[in-house]
């Protein structure tokens, strides 16, 4: 073989290898934007999802201390009983008042 003709085939085979690089550089950055594309698109979504469980959070918490306002407002209404005595202290005294009027003897 020539080298001339040699000289010519590599030349050829060489600018079909820089074809080739070219090719493959763009899809390799092709590739790579829709990488961070995809990338960008799940970070938005998980975002989405945690503002959204943040939101229903604070709307339970919201109707929550509505219920205990509410609650609230009706206890601080509502009037205290005259008798402020609880029931088991007053037991021993109605006790003693049956036995004086059934034991008469024991005055």
């Amino acid at each position: 073989m020539s080298t001339s003709k040699e000289l010519e085939e590599l030349q050829n085979r060489k600018a079909g290898l820089e074809e080739e690089s070219h090719s493959l550089k763009d899809r390799q950055v092709n590739l790579d934007e829709r990488v961070k594309v995809l990338e960008e698109k799940i970070a938005v979504e998980e975002l989405k999802n945690i503002n959204k469980a943040t939101q229903e959070s604070i709307s339970q918490l919201e109707s929550k201390i509505s219920g205990l306002e509410q609650r609230l407002q009706e206890v601080s209404q509502t009037p205290e009983p005259q008798n402020t005595k609880r029931p088991n202290q007053t037991l021993p005294k109605l006790r003693k008042q049956c036995q004086k009027h059934l034991n008469p003897q024991s005055r």
